[in-house]
């Protein structure tokens, strides 16, 4: 439960969700020893009283290989409307939360996909608050040598968005 003091001042509702944005970083974190890179966004939908939460998470291959690793990507719904998105979690129906995510290698000087490892989009199966993935592109370098990053994009009911990671690499 937020305390009515927190509820009415909006930098301590920023807080709170810095805080809820850190929380769910560490426990998306991908276990191991290789070096992981991660990042989360919020999407707010005001009209609908939804706010959208992705967490991404890239860990290379074992050894510091580059060009292969880990992505995991977590939608998470919830209450609530501009600035704080603190009013809890949403359950949401079937189908409603969608995500999926692409491995990407930077080229010149823009980031592209990597061919053949964009996902299809996965969906909630069940009434939920949230839906996680995770693809595992090997220890070689998928597209050959280089800087990566993961990219992960997810939605409630057609709402939301796209956070990358930072990379790894060259």
């Amino acid at each position: 439960m937020i305390s009515t003091a927190v509820r009415r001042n909006p930098i301590a509702m920023l807080a709170l969700l810095a805080t809820l944005l850190v929380a769910a970083a560490a426990a998306l974190a991908l276990p191991g020893t290789a070096k992981a890179v991660q990042n989360s966004g919020a999407f707010v939908g005001p009209a609908a009283n939804r706010c959208v939460f992705i967490v991404v998470a890239f860990q290379e291959p074992p050894y510091g290989i580059s060009g292969g690793g880990v992505i995991r990507t977590a939608v998470h719904s919830y209450n609530g409307a501009p600035p704080s998105c603190a009013g809890g979690t949403r359950l949401e129906s079937p189908g409603a939360i969608r995500t999926n995510q692409v491995l990407q290698k930077y080229v010149g000087n823009n980031w592209v996909y990597c061919a053949g490892t964009q996902t299809g989009d996965y969906y909630n199966t069940v009434t939920d608050t949230n839906k996680v993935i995770q693809s595992n592109y090997g220890a070689s370098p998928v597209c050959g040598g280089g800087a990566y990053r993961g990219m992960g994009r997810g939605w409630v009911s057609g709402y939301g968005g796209a956070v990358v990671t930072g990379q790894y690499g060259l």
